[in-house]
């Protein structure tokens, strides 16, 4: 006999994510967001070749934009990605499909800029 388990608990079992599945997850939206919507911040990039000492991107620019973008997030039925920069630094979030958009966005702002306001309190000048 099986244990009988509510619904909320069943829909957990089944949409956790094992972490080799999470991390493709992660590495998947990075390579779909990073140079083609979200400026690049390393060089050189998986999207970039270099060509006479300079690296071109190889996809459409995100410049030809008419504002340049600082967020983008991806939903699914059992997961949410979110990406933010601020300056130079970027942050990759993957949250389950329960927490709600305004959340994820908030969560990953705050996380962004504890790193970098840790990151800069630690330098040693």
């Amino acid at each position: 006999m099986s244990p009988q388990y509510g619904n909320h608990e069943r829909e957990a079992r089944n949409s956790t994510l094992t972490l080799p599945r999470r991390l493709e997850i992660c590495r998947t939206f990075y390579r779909s967001v990073v140079g083609i919507i979200l400026q690049s911040s390393a060089e050189p990039t998986p999207h970039t070749t270099e060509s006479a000492g300079s690296l071109i991107p190889d996809h459409t620019s995100h410049t030809t934009l008419i504002h340049p973008v600082l967020e983008t997030f991806q939903c699914s039925e059992y997961h949410k990605c979110y990406a933010v920069q601020t300056g130079p630094y970027q942050l990759f979030t993957l949250f389950i499909s329960a927490v709600p958009n305004h959340s994820i966005r908030a969560i990953s702002k705050r996380t962004l800029a504890s790193i970098i306001r840790d990151k800069q309190s630690n330098v040693i000048k």
